[in-house]
């Protein structure tokens, strides 16, 4: 009898294996998220009413800038995942201490700090999820597989969702739902803790900082808003925070009218935030990555702004005809609040990375640093300040809200617009004064790919050599095509330059290219 060889089990590449490493944990931050949304809404609502909300928003915006600021102290001095596995220890340490406080001795004053916790949950969570990234992917595998990874925190947080109510009828309380945050928290932890030891040299690397260690210098904020192109980023994520919370606020204020008992308010909150991440996962994995391919950069960005738009508008109408607590304004709230969530993790969010990659090294560092660390809180303060002076004034109930949020959005589609036809421009500039890096540029967007094409017709040969750097570094399979028309440019030094990368990619027809050219001369 021979012998049976096993049978040989295909082995998933490098950049998959940590793609699934990454949504795992990603997934585990959803979970924990939603079951700290789900008590800690819950309980605040019932015992403080939604008029107190914005003060929440005011304390998430300053606990945000002190988070990001000591992140930024602590990944300068040690590993990004040792900081992450210290921060998730003491998350679920606290998540844990609060189940008990509140479960022992009824203390629903701690529903106001996790309520404060929530807004900054995610982004820092997602803070060590994408640092990571950066470095166990490369630019290309990232802007690949970036979305699954996303995907995995929208299915952490539907089955969070999903599972809240179920839970809530085992365990008799919404409070009990922290211990099992507390628990996911330690799941994230674990899952942080074995990717280390999985890839050590990868995650080992500590953030160099600028100075004299041969780093360029990063440029001033002051510097950099003179630069009419990092304003409009500035804007558009300011707006997009803004609207954001005023929807979110918006969703609650309107539930906690019409949900007064506490169960269904917290099955409210279970199945919103399963729907709305249910349908964050179906745009992600089904139509975000085509539509962005399809539809490019202006797109990405105005997407989100413009269907808001349609939405609250909707809504405003809506208010008018059946009055501002009809169950059709109820409904067109939850909407706009949903596809603003959905857009933004399928259009703007990738959007943006792509819009950053149009600045320098030197000043993308410090925009993204500035912009998601401060400029973000305190949008989301100064909501949180606007909202306070309404309810002070004419009150949160009527049309008042949902105006000034379609005032704001307005504003975000016309940022968006002005962003999208400043990219080409900032791109095209900063490749030809060197300072963008041409290996870290992709050319999946048509904005992008049209910038470098405006390159390769320019009249300038060392415009078209930048292109043809630009195409090659970026690996395109038609960049023989272009080559080939290349080849009979009536400039002498571009064909030249034409044939010799033609023979390094395709040498038979750069072969019938110099034929040609010889014959033809």
């Amino acid at each position: 009898m021979t012998e049976r060889q096993p049978s040989a089990v295909p082995m998933a590449s490098p950049a998959v294996r940590r793609v699934r490493f990454l949504a795992a944990q990603a997934a585990t931050l959803g979970t924990t998220t939603a079951w700290v949304l789900i008590p800690a809404s819950t309980i605040f609502l019932e015992r403080y009413g939604s008029g107190a909300l914005p003060v929440t928003y005011i304390g998430a915006a300053v606990a945000g800038a002190v988070a990001s600021a000591a992140l930024s102290h602590a990944t300068r001095r040690r590993p990004l995942v040792d900081v992450a596995v210290m921060v998730l220890a003491v998350l679920a340490a606290a998540l844990l201490g609060s189940w008990w406080v509140i479960w022992q001795f009824d203390a629903e004053w701690v529903s106001i700090g996790l309520m404060v916790l929530v807004p900054i949950l995610v982004p820092v969570g997602f803070v060590f999820v994408v640092g990571q990234a950066g470095m166990l992917l490369d630019v290309r595998e990232l802007k690949a597989r970036y979305g699954r990874v996303i995907a995995g925190f929208a299915l952490g947080f539907v089955t969070g969702g999903l599972a809240g109510p179920a839970l809530l009828a085992v365990l008799g309380s919404s409070e009990h739902l922290l211990a099992a945050a507390g628990a996911a928290a330690a799941g994230f932890l674990l899952l942080v803790v074995v990717t280390r030891r999985t890839f050590s040299a990868e995650l080992s690397v500590v953030e160099a900082g600028a100075g004299g260690d041969g780093v360029v210098p990063r440029a001033t904020t002051r510097s950099l808003l003179r630069n009419r192109y990092v304003v409009l980023i500035l804007a558009f994520q300011m707006l997009s925070a803004v609207e954001s919370q005023w929807l979110d606020f918006l969703v609650f204020d309107r539930a906690s009218t019409r949900y007064t008992d506490s169960e269904e308010l917290a099955t409210f909150i279970s199945r919103f935030t399963a729907i709305a991440y249910g349908a964050d996962i179906i745009f992600l994995l089904v139509a975000s990555g085509l539509l962005l391919r399809r539809f490019g950069l202006r797109y990405g960005l105005t997407a989100n702004s413009v269907v808001v738009l349609t939405l609250v508008a909707t809504l405003l109408v809506a208010s008018a005809l059946h009055g501002a607590g009809a169950t059709i304004v109820f409904v067109l709230v939850v909407a706009a609040r949903v596809s603003d969530l959905v857009l933004s993790d399928g259009t703007s969010r990738t959007s943006l990375g792509a819009a950053y990659q149009a600045l320098s090294v030197s000043q993308r560092l410090t925009v993204q640093a500035s912009i998601e660390g401060l400029a973000v809180p305190v949008a989301i303060g100064c909501s949180g300040v606007a909202l306070l002076a309404l309810r002070a004034t004419v009150g949160t109930h009527g049309s008042v809200l949902p105006i000034l949020t379609s005032v704001v959005v307005l504003a975000w589609v016309c940022v968006a617009v002005a962003l999208a036809r400043g990219y080409r421009v900032n791109l095209l500039v900063n490749l030809r004064h060197r300072t963008l890096d041409v290996a870290a540029i992709t050319l999946d967007d048509p904005g992008t790919l049209a910038a470098i094409d405006r390159l390769i017709d320019s009249d300038e040969p060392r415009d078209v050599r930048l292109g043809l750097d630009t195409l090659a570094a970026a690996g395109r399979p038609d960049l023989a095509d272009r080559l080939l028309v290349l080849t009979v440019d009536p400039r002498a030094a571009v064909r030249a330059d034409a044939l010799v990368r033609l023979a390094r990619l395709d040498p038979a027809r750069a072969s019938i290219a110099a034929r040609r050219d010889a014959t033809s001369g």
